[in-house]
């Protein structure tokens, strides 16, 4: 390829380093495909992930609005929960994000992840599924397992 002297520079780069160039370009465009699904993925998670508590309620206003009852003891809650769930582990409990919320128990059940909503005040469990039946706590999940 002839090179112009007036691009005396950047003909000898390409001279000397043309082949490393050439790979890093083709590693550049290779792996920056799939990297940047990743990071698409992970922003548009992250965008949902920052409007969590709202998603949550516009999705299941009913299950995560307590009845107004005064509240129950936490431990109570735990063991009225527990014993209905005999073969239920405690992971985690959410506490409400707001003065009628309800808290979000995380419950291990054979390896499998349930979410409870529970009435801090009568210790009913408004809502129980898997994480798949929450499907924004499904996205903070991957969200938070992609980083």
């Amino acid at each position: 390829m002839p090179c112009d002297s007036r691009l005396f520079y950047s003909c000898f780069i390409l001279h000397v380093f043309g082949g490393a160039m050439r790979l890093l370009a083709w590693a550049h465009r290779w792996l920056g495909l799939p990297l940047s699904l990743l990071l698409l993925v992970q922003a548009l998670t992250g965008a949902i992930v920052l409007f969590k508590h709202e998603a949550n309620d516009l999705l299941h206003h009913a299950a995560l609005t307590a009845d107004g009852a005064p509240p129950l003891p936490l431990q109570t809650l735990i063991s009225g929960v527990l014993r209905d769930r005999p073969d239920a582990k405690l992971l985690r409990i959410d506490y409400p994000d707001k003065p009628d919320g309800t808290y979000i128990l995380r419950l291990d059940r054979g390896g499998t992840e349930w979410r409870l909503s529970v009435d801090p005040g009568t210790g009913q469990v408004k809502r129980e599924a898997t994480v798949a039946g929450w499907p924004v706590e499904w996205l903070f999940d991957l969200h938070y397992t992609l980083l």
